[in-house]
């Protein structure tokens, strides 16, 4: 482990960060987004409406420890030990850990991805004959030059015709009412089961909002409207 460096100043603001809670033999794993920290004192995180605050709470305070870990810009991926300090969840869920002694720093990939979950629309534009209607589908990773995608609809065309075709995806934001609309080029399939399919895209071009901002987009939906703990 490498000496305190204070790793997150590196990390953009509300960056998503996933969180490894110890308990017993346990392991819970959920994620977050890091609002702030103070140099050797407090890592505030925030979490989203989809969280069981009840459950959550019991895990930290019953937790031996609580690994953050995060990617940074440069494609390497940290992560820190802490403890669990304190949480309030009027009028946003937040929780306080202790800042963390020490990180641990490795390299990645050259292109890190980010787990998200965003829903969107997918339009086959060269496969209209097959799939006439946009097939609802969730973003759930981003990368720099692609993402991941998994849809429930049937998808019947054999793979080798699909690969290599362009889709166009249509990601929308509820809090602001627009979108972003991406150009993308299939690059993998995979049946996750019979009733899941997951593709590997290329992003080709964006129209709209730009491909970049669909991080600040899955931030935003995460926080957006988050359910009152009572």
């Amino acid at each position: 482990m490498t000496q305190v460096a204070n790793y997150f100043d590196q990390m953009p603001g509300n960056c998503i960060v996933t969180l490894q809670i110890n308990v017993a033999t346990q392991q819970i794993k959920q994620r977050a987004v890091m609002i702030g920290h103070k140099l050797n004192d407090y890592v505030i995180l925030e979490f989203g409406r989809d969280a069981d605050w009840r459950v959550l709470l019991s895990c930290l305070t019953e937790s031996t420890a609580v690994i953050i870990r995060a990617v940074l810009p440069c494609g390497d991926v940290i992560a820190a030990s802490c403890s669990y300090l304190s949480m309030t969840h009027y009028p946003r869920k937040l929780v306080f850990l202790n800042f963390p002694k020490e990180f641990e720093k490795r390299h990645l990939r050259a292109n890190p991805r980010v787990n998200v979950e965003l829903p969107a629309a997918l339009t086959f534009t060269e496969l209209s004959e097959h799939f006439p209607q946009p097939i609802a589908s969730l973003i759930t990773d981003l990368s720099e030059q692609g993402l991941g995608l998994q849809t429930r609809e049937p998808i019947t065309v054999p793979k080798e015709e699909l690969l290599g075709k362009t889709v166009e995806l249509a990601v929308q934001h509820n809090q602001q009412r627009d979108h972003a609309v991406l150009e993308c080029e299939i690059r993998n399939r995979q049946l996750i089961s019979p009733e899941l399919t997951q593709f590997g895209l290329k992003v080709v071009r964006s129209h709209g909002k730009p491909y970049e901002s669909l991080i600040d987009i899955w931030v935003s939906e995460t926080l957006h409207n988050k359910a009152v703990a009572l």
